[in-house]
């Protein structure tokens, strides 16, 4: 299945490990919540100031033309009801190499993301989040 460009985020060329940040509410008190990433590169997130999960170099390289990883964690415990942050840094990773092989080297492009917060209330109401 091909996931529609529109999906992912980034910055602009150039930019060396862009900051993303996103507000969203949480009406209602939560039974769970994860969180489904990937980015084209490498990616560090933080819910309301605490780091998500305890990977480093996250996704694992692959061979972009045919697939993408992603990682989900259990973030119920970072989020509250009420107004809530996430923050993700995005690295170049295997995704953007120009710095090691040059601007014609190995690079499927500028690094992105896509994520998505999937949130369960106790009173049985789903919601998405989407960065």
């Amino acid at each position: 299945m091909s996931v529609p460009s529109q999906a992912w985020i980034g910055s602009r060329e150039g930019v060396a490990a862009p900051l993303f940040r996103r507000e969203f509410a949480c009406p209602h008190p939560l039974a769970a919540a994860h969180l489904c990433i990937s980015g084209l590169g490498y990616h560090e997130v933080w819910i309301n100031g605490g780091r998500v999960g305890d990977h480093v170099l996250d996704p694992a390289q692959t061979d972009y033309d045919s697939r993408v990883f992603y990682v989900r964690h259990e973030v119920a415990a970072l989020l509250r009801t009420g107004t809530n942050v996430i923050g993700v840094v995005l690295g170049n990773g295997w995704y953007h190499q120009d710095k090691v092989w040059g601007t014609n080297g190995f690079s499927y492009g500028q690094p992105r993301l896509m994520a998505e917060l999937h949130l369960r209330y106790v009173d049985g109401t789903n919601e998405v989040v989407r960065a």
